[in-house]
């Protein structure tokens, strides 16, 4: 053979889907080390009992669902018989067929969809799998010699572990799409909340929202707190230590506002304080309380961590557009960093 090497993706291949029929059976064969023989013997089962997939899973249903299992989602198989028959049925015509074709590789995956709704595990399936082999292969020593027996038992549990691997591989897909879903979902509700989801502070769009709430004569000080070498602290101890930092160091910035302060996470390792009533020079005091608060160390998962902070400092002008006062103070705190960090510059 050239080009008709079955391959799977997530397991060493891809599946081409312009191989004829021909070319999958012998795909398959070579990758299974199915023999001639077992699969003319495994294809004539197929046709003269074409009832067995269903009474296979009749057997499955009543081993899995007895009292001797333990698992309780094994035991409760039987409710779910709707969802497990067609799955059984599918599996037991594929191997009676010995071949795999792209329909296989799609019914595969949504059965690994489904399951993984349920939160059921793989080991759920393969248990499943295991129970089919062995009554599979019961029926096949009433049937066939025990020398013919040998044969097809042996190409059918080659079939079981290409099987259970695509299996696998779709169902590990499946569960790393809900939980992206579940955490764009929670990221989506936070932010429309007005929450960052990590530090529990005000976001971005509350700070767009109480812009449009202001008069066009108040004026307020804007406080940009940038830290320092955040990258080192996340390539040192890693994302998770990293974030937990950013939530103490939100609180300990959250600490030192007032009530009628805003305190947000800007992005990233970014931060913003909105001060309000302020007297002349008050935004300034404000702000080198947070430097002094931050330099004071973390411990974070059983670390120590130091970490100091560039702040800016700038106040709106009346009639200002807040974007511009946001803007002078990122540009405060990028000044306050190219002379070393640890230091608060007003604009």
């Amino acid at each position: 053979m050239t080009d008709d090497t079955l391959q799977v993706e997530g397991v060493g291949v891809t599946v081409n889907t312009e191989f004829s029929t021909k070319e999958l059976t012998l795909s398959f064969a070579a990758l299974t080390g199915i023999t001639p023989r077992a699969r003319e013997l495994i294809e004539a089962i197929g046709v003269t009992y074409p009832d067995l997939p269903d009474t296979l899973f009749d057997a499955v249903k009543h081993d899995l669902a007895g009292t001797g299992v333990t698992d309780p989602k094994l035991r409760d198989l039987l409710p779910i018989a709707e969802l497990f028959r067609p799955m059984v049925v599918a599996v037991v015509q594929r191997m009676f067929r010995c071949r795999i074709a792209e329909a296989d590789f799609e019914e595969i995956r949504e059965n690994a969809v489904r399951l993984e709704s349920f939160d059921l595990a793989p080991e759920v399936q393969f248990a499943v799998y295991a129970n089919i082999h062995l009554n599979c292969s019961r029926f096949m020593r009433q049937v066939l010699s025990p020398v013919d027996a040998d044969e097809v038992i042996t190409a059918m549990a080659s079939f079981w572990m290409l099987t259970g691997a695509l299996f696998t591989t779709a169902y590990i897909d499946a569960r790393q799409r809900r939980e992206s879903a579940l955490v764009e979902e929670t990221t989506r509700l936070a932010f429309e909340s007005g929450l960052d989801p990590l530090t529990r502070l005000k976001n971005r769009s509350t700070l767009n929202h109480v812009q449009r709430e202001m008069t066009a004569d108040e004026q307020f000080g804007l406080i940009f707190v940038d830290l320092d070498r955040f990258k080192v602290i996340n390539d040192t101890y890693g994302h998770v230590v990293g974030d937990a930092l950013l939530c103490h160091v939100a609180k300990r910035i959250a600490s030192n506002a007032r009530d009628c302060d805003l305190a947000v996470r800007f992005g990233g390792d970014e931060f913003l304080v909105l001060t309000r009533d302020t007297e002349p020079g008050g935004a300034e005091v404000m702000a080198r309380r947070i430097l002094e608060s931050l330099a004071q160390p973390f411990h974070v998962d059983g670390f120590t961590i130091g970490i100091s902070a560039s702040i800016g400092v700038s106040t709106r002008g009346p009639a200002e557009d807040m974007q511009d006062a946001v803007a002078r103070a990122d540009k405060a705190a990028y000044d306050a960093k190219r002379a070393g960090g640890a230091l608060v510059v007003s604009f």
